[in-house]
């Protein structure tokens, strides 16, 4: 999650529960969301998750292993999530910077999160998860991520 110290939010989360029959990926910026049914495998692989967003015209697109797999627009066209914030990974937070409930924590392997500035093409978005190169972020990237942990995270590098 990307929290500005002001009330801009962006938030990314997967919603399962018993009354879901189908996982859901959400995003919540400026106190709005859309999902999309995304499919958690439970294959023991690793998948390429990515969600975009313009603010210029609200469109967005998620995307599972370089697919798309939801898209629409009008998105909060014009917002604005603004610097100075604190990115939150793997918890969700009922206010800023706490509220944490360790229920609602992700449990499983995270590697080379990013968050750009600009929107990514389609194609270089296949490119990252047909490759698994993924490329530096230009606002966070997973050294940044890695480096800042809290909590009970465990890194594991080979």
């Amino acid at each position: 999650m990307i929290t500005s110290a002001h009330t801009a939010t962006l938030f990314l989360e997967w919603i399962m529960s018993s009354l879901c029959t189908t996982p859901v990926l959400r995003v919540l910026i400026l106190g709005t969301s859309r999902d999309a049914a995304v499919g958690l495998d439970d294959d023991a692989e690793w998948h390429h998750i990515c969600v975009t967003w313009s603010s210029t015209n609200g469109d967005y697109e998620f995307f599972k292993d370089g697919v798309s797999v939801g898209s629409g627009s009008g998105f909060n066209s014009g917002g604005h999530i603004t610097s100075g914030g604190t990115t939150v990974i793997g918890q969700d937070q009922d206010e800023v910077g706490g509220g944490f409930d360790s229920t609602q924590a992700f449990v499983g392997d995270l590697t080379q999160v990013s968050v750009w500035g600009a929107v990514l093409s389609a194609s270089d978005i296949q490119a990252q998860a047909s490759t698994c190169h993924i490329s530096q972020g230009s606002v966070n990237w997973w050294s940044q991520f890695k480096d800042n942990v809290h909590g009970g995270v465990v890194i594991v590098e080979p």
